[in-house]
């Protein structure tokens, strides 16, 4: 999979302004939201859009409401459907693809990206017992 490089990066962008190794550690964290957290912010109705990046399969067997499914291995090809001016949240099973996925996201230039901590299973267990994760 190829990347292309995000000229706003702040590591290795056309003005980097970070330049220690000590900084570039908190700059390419992923930036994670809780799932109560999330669950907040959704029933407040702030808008955020849900990214599923499993696999279409997975979605079918159990999904977040109003989340849409962009397989991970589909995500580069269909950038041009995310919007940039709302807070995408992106989810899998557990959170390695969604962490992944968060990289390509802004690797793209997009800007308020966060993965759901401990994914799907973070949700069951702090938000919903009854969900199924898949």
């Amino acid at each position: 999979m190829r990347l292309r490089k995000n000229p706003a990066c702040a590591v290795c962008g056309e003005s980097p302004s970070i330049t220690a190794p000590s900084d570039v550690e908190e700059a390419c964290a992923v930036a994670e939201i809780a799932p109560r957290e999330l669950r907040d912010r959704l029933a407040g109705g702030e808008p955020v859009v849900l990214l599923d990046v499993r696999e279409s399969w997975e979605t079918r067997l159990a999904a977040l409401p109003g989340s849409q499914n962009v397989p991970l291995g589909t995500l580069l090809d269909r950038l041009e459907m995310l919007p940039r001016d709302t807070r995408i949240v992106v989810c899998c099973r557990s959170g390695a693809r969604s962490a992944v996925a968060v990289g390509v996201l802004r690797a793209a230039g997009f800007v308020d990206v966060k993965r759901l901590s401990g994914g799907l299973q973070g949700w069951r267990i702090d938000v919903d017992p009854s969900f199924s994760v898949a």
